[in-house]
């Protein structure tokens, strides 16, 4: 599940318990996706920790200055 605010993840639970308790999904269908997110996590290294945000302007000039350098 990705989202960047507490709202959007509040939504996303909430639909998802509704789901549950009306039968569309079961839990252990939501633990299977559970360990395979798990998994996949553990093989391409990945953590919960934040990360430094990135600014697009900065990597977009630095490929158009690359761009120029490979052309001349």
């Amino acid at each position: 599940m990705v989202a960047h605010d507490v709202a959007d993840m509040m939504t996303v639970m909430d639909g998802i318990k509704t789901a549950v308790v009306n039968g569309e999904i079961s839990e252990d269908r939501i633990d299977e996706s559970v360990e395979r997110i798990k998994q996949l996590k553990s093989k391409y290294n990945l953590t919960d920790e934040a990360v430094e945000p990135v600014s697009v302007e900065e990597l977009n000039n630095k490929l158009e200055q690359m761009l120029k350098e490979y052309m001349e």
